[in-house]
């Protein structure tokens, strides 16, 4: 199956269950190299098929490439231009993908974990370095619990101890430089998106949740110094529970509407507000950073709101600058421009 797309407007319209998030998730691969729903490699591949094929000509800053993944069970192979990737760092950051779906409700109603994988996503569609630096957190976290579920609550070493936490607090502390920096130029843009979207109805504020000995730090060097002490602070605990307490996989992106927690009093309609605007800021920062729309994806994001915010919604997009695919059930919802494709999709087929 092979669709061209339209370079604005796209609107996959048909009943629920015929595939039309399929398609999104297969665009979606093609940037972040992973399911948005964070499927296996085998619940990507059709039923009785040992593969699946995805491959797109994508342009940016008039220099077109030619991307491809397969993918098997044991793995995905990547190429651009022909040639096989071997590290994933030589691919990220060719495709900026922003998606929206139904389920992304959960941002906003649920716990951290949620938020802080927003939160990573965001930053690294504006630098991809951070996956490499997210890894490199994550090796540190992961053998320094190691470390500590092993002494069975006997006494650790300290020297040992000494240079698992070197490597801990330098990765953790960029994380939360790299995080802080992004709120710092997120975080007006999406007060901004809300006000717009609910037609200057709901105030929102987003700021990063790590305590107060964090708070007000900017540089990475003050970071890492009240980092390293807030460890030292929680060794007791640490060795106590035989986990790693505190550090970024703790942290939280604390959303605020009206001066009160969205998880706790806001409505369902001021869920789905608040969280498109996360990610229309998305676009609009990056954008203004560097230079260029990512490609925006809407998972029948129009029943999920009410009429008067539909159109607020509508009315943001026919003046963004992003391509965009967008699903629906019943295309009367979607109100764009002429410079559109409307694309029919049933039992997987798309006409």
């Amino acid at each position: 199956m092979a669709i061209e797309p339209h370079p604005r407007f796209n609107i996959l319209e048909g009943r629920n269950g015929q595939g039309k998030t399929n398609i999104l998730e297969a665009i979606g691969l093609l940037g972040s190299f992973k399911s948005f729903r964070d499927a296996k490699n085998s619940q990507l591949i059709q039923f009785e098929k040992q593969r699946c094929h995805i491959a797109a000509k994508v342009e940016r800053s008039d220099v077109v490439r030619e991307i491809s993944i397969e993918t098997e069970g044991k793995g995905k192979r990547v190429r651009i231009d022909g040639k096989t990737l071997t590290k994933r760092s030589e691919y990220l950051g060719h495709v900026s993908i922003v998606f929206f779906g139904p389920d992304h409700l959960a941002l906003t109603k649920e716990g951290p974990s949620n938020r802080r994988r927003f939160l990573d996503r965001a930053v690294f569609n504006l630098w991809p370095a951070y996956f490499e630096e997210s890894r490199r957190y994550q090796v540190a976290l992961k053998n320094r619990n190691k470390l500590l579920k092993d002494s069975h609550g006997k006494g650790i070493d300290k020297d040992v101890m000494s240079s698992f936490d070197a490597e801990f607090i330098r990765s953790g502390s960029r994380l939360i430089w790299r995080r802080k920096n992004f709120l710092k130029l997120y975080s007006g843009l999406f007060s901004e998106s809300l006000s717009k979207l609910s037609s200057n109805e709901l105030e929102g504020i987003v700021t990063y949740g790590a305590g107060e000995a964090l708070a007000s730090l900017e540089s990475e060097s003050d970071i890492q110094g009240a980092f390293e002490e807030i460890l030292h602070r929680a060794w007791s605990s640490d060795t106590h529970r035989r986990y790693t307490t505190v550090g970024p996989h703790t942290h939280d992106l604390v959303c605020m509407l009206n001066g009160k927690s969205t998880r706790s009093f806001a409505s369902q309609g001021q869920h789905r507000a608040f969280v498109l605007a996360l990610k229309i800021a998305q676009i609009q920062l990056i954008n203004n950073q560097l230079g260029f729309f990512p490609i925006l994806l809407l998972d029948d994001v129009s029943s999920e709101l009410d009429k008067g915010r539909n159109e607020d919604l509508m009315s943001y997009l026919n003046t963004a600058g992003a391509q965009i695919f967008i699903t629906t059930t019943d295309r009367r919802w979607i109100q764009l421009g002429d410079n559109q494709q409307v694309f029919d999709v049933s039992g997987g087929v798309v006409s």
